[in-house]
């Protein structure tokens, strides 16, 4: 793959902030029940759905308050930003899934760096990422999605090795009860040949 050139931009330069209605709680929502979808705090699940709405661009919901730095897609044609959470509508020209991909880390060291699962709309719009850009300075906009697809590769198969260790985790051997049988306690480096990973791969390395 040839050099990716990057340039590195504050949210605000690529992202308008979603309208959000910070007044609407169980009760409001359910004096107002209806078919639009109200987003929070809770993770690709709507808060409640009520019969207004303020927004009507796909987005990226950043949360503020209690997992503070995880994010989720939000697809629907019409829906509203309630509480704890701050909409990212990005700019032509930035794929939402890229951005997903890289902004979430580093949302999360942020809020991290708090100790109290904090993470301000400011400190949000602030931050800086690097997104591919071609020669003259656009964004690259093909490339983005061609990273994004292999961000997601990564993600699947680091879920179904974690499946797997916790599987291996919950196994137990029964051992049978055989007094003429005697076992030895070998350390794990006499029955294996250690062998560490490979620490270049990287998302950098990737792209």
């Amino acid at each position: 793959m040839p050099e990716v050139r990057k340039q590195s931009f504050y949210i605000y330069e690529i992202c308008d902030v979603a309208n959000s209605d910070k007044t609407i709680t169980k009760i409001k929502a359910k004096n107002n029940v209806g078919e639009y979808p109200v987003y929070a705090a809770t993770i690709n699940k709507p808060f409640a759905y009520i019969n207004f709405y303020n927004n009507e661009k796909p987005c990226l919901v950043v949360i503020n308050d209690g997992a503070a730095g995880c994010t989720y897609l939000v697809n629907d044609n019409k829906y509203t930003i309630g509480k704890h959470a701050t909409g990212l509508i990005p700019h032509d020209g930035i794929d939402i899934r890229y951005l997903q991909k890289v902004v979430e880390p580093i949302f999360t060291n942020i809020a991290k760096g708090y100790g109290l699962g904090n993470l301000p709309k400011a400190d949000i719009l602030n931050t800086k990422v690097e997104i591919p850009v071609n020669k003259d300075g656009t964004f690259n906009l093909n490339l983005q999605k061609e990273l994004a697809e292999k961000y997601s590769v990564i993600e699947e198969q680091r879920n179904v090795l974690l499946q797997k260790r916790m599987k291996l985790q919950n196994m137990s051997v029964i051992l049978p009860e055989d007094k003429n049988i005697k076992w030895a306690h070998p350390l794990v480096t006499d029955l294996f040949y250690p062998k560490g990973g490979n620490a270049d791969f990287t998302f950098t390395y990737i792209e």
